[in-house]
This record gives C-alpha cells, sequence and structure tokens, in this order.
C-alpha cells in the first residue's frame, strides 16, 4: 500500500476506533494530509510515520537531506508542523490551510 492509499484508508476509521472516547479524522484532516504527501517525492523520504490520534488529528512525520518533518492535521483545519534539523535546533510553526503548499 502506498502512502496516498494509507492516507485514504483512514477515511475508514469509525468512532471508538482505539477506545470509547476515540474519534476518526475528518475529511478536512485527511485532505490537508493528503495535500501534502502527493507534492513530496516520497522515494526521497526515510523513517516514514502516518498515524491516527484518538482525538481525531493525524501525525505525519518523515526525514528528509537530514531535517526530521512532523506534521499534525488537527479536524478543525488547523496544522502545525515542527521540524528538527541535524542540530536538533527545533522549529515550531502554525501553518495557515491556504498557505500548505508553501511549506512542502
Amino acid at each position: 500500500m502506498n502512502l496516498t492509499e494509507k492516507i485514504a484508508a483512514l477515511a475508514k476509521l469509525r468512532s471508538g476506533w482505539a477506545g470509547s472516547l476515540s474519534v476518526p479524522p475528518t475529511f478536512r484532516a485527511i485532505d490537508n494530509t493528503n495535500r501534502v504527501a502527493v507534492l513530496l517525492d516520497v522515494s526521497q523520504l526515510t523513517d516514514i510515520r502516518l498515524a491516527p490520534n484518538t482525538e481525531g488529528s493525524i501525525t505525519f512525520c518523515y526525514t528528509l537531506d537530514g531535517k526530521r518533518y512532523e506534521w499534525d492535521f488537527f479536524n478543525g483545519g488547523d496544522i502545525t508542523l515542527t521540524t528538527v534539523n541535524s542540530l536538533a535546533q527545533t522549529e515550531f510553526i502554525s501553518v495557515e490551510e491556504e498557505k500548505l503548499e508553501d511549506y512542502v
């Protein structure tokens, strides 16, 4: 299963998927995750991790050119990007949905 298929599979999650209080990601969170994934050359990525969270967000992590990227896509459309470079310097960015492509 390729990355976009794994992202699409998150739409199959239902309420209670990981316990009685867990909620599935919304279409918006899934769509924003996919928007980032399709802009990346997946063959250049290492340490890829895609995980739904019980509060409904999606975390998508990967390493590219020695830099670690951790995206969090929330059900309401909020997006955060945390990057860590090879010197362990961390940057936290709140990303506007309309400007998502500018950060990929």
